[in-house]
């Protein structure tokens, strides 16, 4: 039986652990590696190949959509399966116009489908989620440079690291001034790093916002 292999790249080591143990029960999938950030995976890439590319698009330095054209310039054999948490239908399409051969969102998927969705794209198949459906419409009408270029700018790019800090403690509750507090920073430095998170997430209120890391 021919091996699979299959290469992690996530910036959650909780995500990371998980999508690991469950491959690796699996005999003819074989996970050679992984990595937390987008120049961490692009060099492992460069050294080693893998059939599939496991890959998150909210990754630290990822860039968004933009990352699956990084990796596949680096590995153009190799298959890409977005795993990731945001479920907007034209990211997905652009995501898939870049090169990817499959987009799961957290949530939306089993663990069995998981493992079907990688024997899938390794077979050179593609994976596309139902909420697709109406962007291949609107696609149908405006054509794919302007479905393209309108995804693209709805991606959302990767928070910084203190932006992440900073929205773990809006997610328990803390208002901007316990969160100078705890980061030792001062309020108007939290609210330019809240202003700058919703302008990333694509986000208006503190509630998105909650309500963003709980589906993540």
């Amino acid at each position: 039986m021919d091996q699979i292999t299959v290469f992690i790249a996530n910036g959650d080591f909780v995500i990371r652990t998980g999508l690991r143990s469950l491959l690796q029960s699996q005999n003819d999938i074989k996970v050679l590696g992984e990595g937390s950030t987008c120049p961490e995976a692009l060099q492992w890439l460069r050294q080693t190949s893998a059939d599939v590319i496991l890959m998150d698009i909210l990754m630290p330095a990822m860039g968004g959509v933009r990352g699956v054209a990084d990796v596949l310039r680096v590995r153009p054999e190799s298959k890409v399966l977005v795993v990731t948490a945001v479920d907007d239908p034209l990211i997905v399409l652009h995501a898939i116009l870049t090169g990817a051969r499959g987009y799961l969102v957290h949530g939306q998927f089993t663990p069995e489908s998981l493992i079907q969705a990688i024997r899938t794209v390794w077979s050179g198949d593609t994976i596309i989620t139902p909420s697709l459906a109406p962007v291949l419409l609107d696609l149908l009408r405006t054509g794919a440079t302007e479905v393209h270029a309108r995804a693209e700018s709805l991606t959302p790019t990767p928070l910084s690291s203190r932006e992440e800090e900073v929205l773990s403690l809006i997610a328990i509750g803390k208002g901007n001034p316990e969160i100078a507090e705890t980061l030792r920073i001062e309020v108007k430095t939290v609210k330019n790093h809240v202003n700058s998170i919703y302008s990333k997430l694509h986000l208006k209120s503190r509630y998105e916002a909650i309500s963003h890391v709980l589906r993540g």
